[in-house]
């Protein structure tokens, strides 16, 4: 997440709302129940949130499965180039309009900067305005 450029390290500001943020793994199987990889993911705590305060809105546009057939049929009567869209990561992809602080992460804490904040800059599980991002 580093590497991906999810946030970056700041002083803790003094009168802002530091917001928790927890590990969640998970074991991924096959059909035969043998173990293929671990996951994990890193999951901000954002029911603290206040909307209107900490955020402004939560509004998440959808597509319908028969939009998706209708925009693919109408490609392939034109002769256009699909494009493929990867929607796996758009949580960590989309950049963060608020200003949203979070606690370093649990076994990740820098050593020579302990006390300070990772200061989001782009969008994170569990934060309600990820959706619309």
């Amino acid at each position: 997440m580093e590497e991906n450029g999810c946030w970056e390290l700041v002083k803790r500001p003094v009168n802002a709302k530091v917001i928790r943020a927890k590990w969640v793994f998970k074991v991924k199987r096959d059909q035969f129940h043998f173990i293929q990889k671990f996951k994990a993911r890193l999951v901000v705590q954002g029911h603290s949130q206040i909307q209107g305060v900490d955020y402004s809105d939560s509004y998440s546009p959808v597509i319908k499965k028969t939009t998706v057939r209708l925009m693919t049929g109408i490609a392939v009567d034109k002769g256009w180039i699909c494009k493929h869209l990867d929607v796996k990561c758009a949580y960590l992809n989309s950049e963060i309009e608020e200003i949203v602080y979070i606690e370093q992460p649990q076994q990740f804490i820098d050593q020579n900067k302990p006390d300070y904040v990772c200061k989001l800059i782009k969008s994170m599980y569990g934060l309600p305005q990820s959706g619309r991002n």
